[in-house]
């Protein structure tokens, strides 16, 4: 699918684009971000919420998602500017969502997979909840406590973990049976 074949060159370049910035070619870095936005405009946009980044990483997810065959419901209604740092609201959405996908590739063919993602904001709170189907003894890994994996798996849980820490918020996932529940609250900073 070209979608996902954009999708994964676009996080390589984009590495790239870090490793030029980190070594001060800013022009290089300059060069090739302009090549890769023109690369990310044949992508649809579309328009969850007013939070361009918020609607960047849902737009992205969502091919891979319907790819595999798990139906997707996003109910998100977060402003542009949510008083969280743009990165860890990337980072909170693009975790919850990469776990929930994992999960449901996991389901046996022929089970039902779905993911639904809920994010707003309350007073100084941000809620995002993320519920998914999970195979029930994939769900009691969860609870166990396990060191991330050298191939990137392991690292999403701990680094929500983390964020709710940073932000006096919370991480609480639980389950019904087949399905999995994770909440994130983060309380707005009062530094941006």
């Amino acid at each position: 699918d070209e979608a996902h074949k954009l999708r994964h060159d676009t996080q390589n370049q984009m590495l790239a684009v870090k490793t030029l910035l980190d070594d001060g070619d800013t022009e290089k870095a300059a060069e090739m971000a302009n090549m890769l936005s023109g690369a990310v405009a044949v992508l649809p946009r579309v328009d969850y919420c007013e939070n361009t980044l918020a609607n960047a990483v849902l737009a992205n997810k969502e091919p891979l998602c319907r790819e595999t065959g798990i139906k997707t419901e996003y109910r998100v209604s977060l402003p542009d500017k949510t008083g969280i740092d743009e990165a860890d609201l990337v980072s909170a959405l693009a975790n919850l969502l990469d776990n929930a996908i994992h999960a449901c590739r996991k389901l046996p063919e022929g089970e039902e997979k779905s993911v639904a993602l809920t994010a707003l904001k309350r007073d100084d709170i941000i809620v995002i909840e993320c519920l998914n189907s999970a195979d029930p003894g994939e769900i009691r890994e969860l609870s166990k406590p396990k060191k991330p994996k050298n191939d990137g798996h392991g690292w999403g849980l701990r680094i929500l973990r983390d964020m709710a820490g940073r932000y006096k918020g919370s991480f609480i996932i639980t389950d019904s049976g087949s399905m999995v529940d994770a909440v994130l609250m983060l309380k707005e900073s009062e530094r941006l």
